[in-house]
């Protein structure tokens, strides 16, 4: 996390900061602000399959919260479908 934040802190548009602070919330369980990196790395590097992938694996994982309502489940269940149909593509 630390090299992350110093990169981020010299280029807070890096997508390689973004996404290595998408995967250690996510490592964290904190699903919302990975997925909030994850969203900003895919931005600064769209053509990126690991980024697409990790991006739906982390909507899936938030698709088990139980606290969320089955709208909101199944929003994270369409969106872990199209992340991971999209990374196909590269």
């Amino acid at each position: 996390m630390k090299r992350f934040n110093q990169v981020f802190l010299f280029d807070p548009n890096n997508a390689d900061a973004c996404f290595g602070f998408g995967i250690i919330s996510g490592k964290k369980g904190q699903i919302d602000e990975a997925i909030k990196y994850l969203h900003k790395a895919l931005e600064l590097a769209p053509e990126n399959a690991e980024i697409i992938y990790n991006l739906g694996f982390s909507y899936s994982r938030k698709s088990y919260n139980k606290d969320l309502s089955q709208t909101k489940k199944i929003d994270a269940l369409k969106n872990t479908v199209k992340y991971f149909e999209y990374a196909k593509k590269f």
